[in-house]
């Protein structure tokens, strides 16, 4: 623990969602995602939105995830 990073591992790799192994830019990305939600620094999703009247352009509502509730 003493770089600050968790493990948890089920007994016997019996729980495969709980085994999962995250890359590296995996972690990173979760990690900022976090720190910007702490700091209270949200980000436009810009994903490419799918409604009629907004279609292909990027969506302008901030959240702390990676995309939006609508484009996740």
């Amino acid at each position: 623990m003493s770089d600050g990073i968790l493990f948890i591992k089920s007994k016997n790799g019996q729980l495969k969602e709980i085994e999962k192994q995250f890359t590296e830019d995996e972690v990173k990305k979760r990690l900022s995602e976090l720190y910007g939600y702490k700091r209270r620094e949200p980000h436009q999703c810009g994903a490419s939105c799918r409604s009629r009247e907004k279609e292909g352009n990027p969506c302008k509502i901030m959240t702390y995830r990676e995309n939006c509730h609508f484009h996740r």
